[in-house]
C-alpha cells in the first residue's frame, strides 16, 4: 500500500510486537511511512508555498516591469525635460542679458533727462527770478504813471487856471482898446491940445490888440495843450490798463512757473527713483545671472544624470524581465512539483 503512495495506513500492534525479523521490518516500514509522510508532507507544504511565492513573484515581478517601464518613460521625459531646461535656461540667459543692455540704455537716457531736468530746474529759477523783477518793474512803471498822472491833472488845472487868467487879459484887452477908441475920440475933440493924448491912446490901442493877439494865441496853445493832455490822459488810461492785464497775465506766468517748478522737482524726484530702481534692477539683473548660469550648470548635469539614470532604468527593465521569466519558469516546476506529490496521500 505504501509503495502505491498511500501513506494512510495505520500500524498494527499486534505486528510491532513481534519479536522476529518480520516484526523488524514491519516496524521500520511503519517508522519510513511515518518519516516518508512528515517529509511528504513538508515537501507539499513548501510546494503550495513555492506555488504561491511563484505566482506572488510573477505578479511582483509583473508590477515592476511595469513600473520600471514607466520609469524609464518618466526618467526619459524628464531627460527631455532637462535638456529643454537646459535649451531654455541659455534662452533666458541670453534674453536677461539683452534686457541688462536695455537697462544700461534706459539708465542713460534717464541720466540725459536728469540732466536736461537739471537744466530745466535752472532754467525756472532764472525765469522765476526775471519774472519777479519785470513784476517788480511793472509795480513800479504803474507807480510812475500813477505820478504822471497826477502831474498831468495838476498841468490841466494849472492850464485851466491859465486859460482863466488869459480870459481875464482878453476881457482888459477888449476894455483898453475900447478906452483908447474913446480917449481917441476925446483927443480929436480936443484938437492940437490932445494931439498927444491922441498918439498915447493909439499906442494903448496898439498894445491892447498886440494883447489881444497874444492872448489869443496862448489861448490857442493852451486848447493844444489840453488836447494833448487830453489824449495823454486817454493814452495813461490805456497804458494803466495794458500794464493792469500785463500785471494779471505776471501773475498767472508766476503761478505756470510754479506748477512747472513743482513738477519739474517732482521729475527730479522721480528721476532720482527711477535712477535708484534701475540701479535696484541691474544689481537684480546680475543675481538672475547667476542663477540662471547655476541653474544651466546644473540643468545640464541633471540631464546627464538622467542618461545615466536611463541605462540603469533599461538594465533593471532587462533585469526584470529576466526575473519574470524565471517566475514562470519557477512556477511551472512548482507545478510539475505538486502534480509528481498527488501520488501521496496523507
Amino acid at each position: 500500500v505504501v509503495s502505491t503512495g498511500d501513506l494512510r495506513q495505520s500500524a498494527s500492534p499486534r505486528f510491532l510486537k513481534r519479536d522476529d525479523e518480520l516484526g523488524d521490518m514491519y516496524a521500520i516500514s511503519y517508522t519510513l511511512q511515518e518519516e516518508l509522510k512528515g517529509i511528504v508532507t513538508n515537501i507539499k507544504h513548501s510546494a503550495d508555498d513555492l506555488s504561491i511565492s511563484s505566482e506572488q513573484l510573477m505578479g511582483l515581478s509583473q508590477d515592476t516591469v511595469n513600473s520600471v517601464s514607466g520609469l524609464y518613460d518618466s526618467v526619459e521625459f524628464i531627460s527631455r525635460g532637462a535638456a529643454d531646461q537646459a535649451d531654455q535656461t541659455s534662452v533666458a540667459a541670453i534674453q536677461v542679458s539683452n534686457i541688462g543692455d536695455q537697462i544700461d540704455n534706459i539708465s542713460e537716457d534717464v541720466a540725459s533727462l536728469s540732466s536736461s531736468a537739471n537744466k530745466m530746474a535752472e532754467a525756472e529759477q532764472a525765469s522765476t527770478t526775471i519774472i519777479n523783477e519785470l513784476n517788480t518793474s511793472n509795480e513800479e512803471v504803474i507807480d510812475s504813471i500813477e505820478k504822471i498822472a497826477k502831474q498831468i491833472e495838476i498841468t490841466n488845472t494849472s492850464v485851466q487856471e491859465i486859460r482863466t487868467a488869459i480870459a481875464m487879459i482878453q476881457s482888459i484887452s477888449d476894455e483898453t482898446d475900447l478906452l483908447s477908441i474913446n480917449a481917441s475920440i476925446e483927443a480929436a475933440h480936443a484938437g492940437d491940445a490932445g494931439r498927444g493924448f491922441a498918439v498915447v491912446a493909439e499906442q494903448i490901442s496898439k498894445l491892447a490888440a498886440q494883447s489881444g493877439n497874444n492872448a489869443t494865441e496862448i489861448e490857442k496853445v493852451i486848447n493844444t495843450l489840453l488836447e494833448q493832455s487830453g489824449l495823454m490822459v486817454s493814452y495813461m488810461n490805456d497804458v494803466k490798463i495794458k500794464i493792469s492785464e500785463q500785471r494779471e497775465k505776471l501773475n498767472l506766468t508766476i503761478d505756470k512757473f510754479s506748477a512747472v517748478a513743482d513738477g519739474v522737482d517732482s521729475s527730479l524726484v522721480n528721476i532720482g527713483n527711477i535712477t535708484n530702481g534701475m540701479n535696484e534692477l541691474r544689481k537684480s539683473r546680475d543675481v538672475i545671472l547667476d542663477i540662471i548660469s547655476d541653474l544651466s550648470a546644473v540643468s545640464q548635469q541633471y540631464a546627464a544624470s538622467t542618461n545615466g539614470t536611463i541605462e540603469a532604468a533599461q538594465a533593471m527593465n532587462d533585469a526584470m524581465k529576466s526575473l519574470d521569466a524565471a517566475s514562470e519558469k519557477l512556477k511551472a516546476m512548482s507545478d510539475d512539483l505538486t502534480r509528481e506529490l498527488e501520488i501521496f496521500k496523507i
